[in-house]
């Protein structure tokens, strides 16, 4: 079944450059002592974890070959700094 949900900034990353979770998940391996394992991948290509590291963004995104920044939601940032 085609997920049908939002595309997050991960996952329309990982569509456009062709690469699997699973993929994502042997490219840390390779590059990291600590991977990012493919559920973690998954949860956060579904928006189901908001809630990430700094370490793990900078891994996905060294392996994406993109900057931390772009795998960041807009809509995160934006309820992260509201005023109350």
């Amino acid at each position: 079944m085609k997920y049908m949900g939002k595309l997050t900034k991960l996952r329309r990353i990982l569509i456009e450059k062709g690469i699997t979770q699973r993929e994502l998940e042997n490219r840390t391996e390779i590059e990291f002592k600590i991977p990012v394992k493919q559920d973690r991948i998954s949860a956060i290509s579904i928006g189901r974890q908001k809630n990430i590291t700094l370490i793990t963004l900078c891994k996905l995104a060294h392996c994406l070959g993109v900057e931390p920044a772009d795998l960041i939601e807009e809509d995160i940032l934006n309820n992260e700094f509201k005023e109350n």
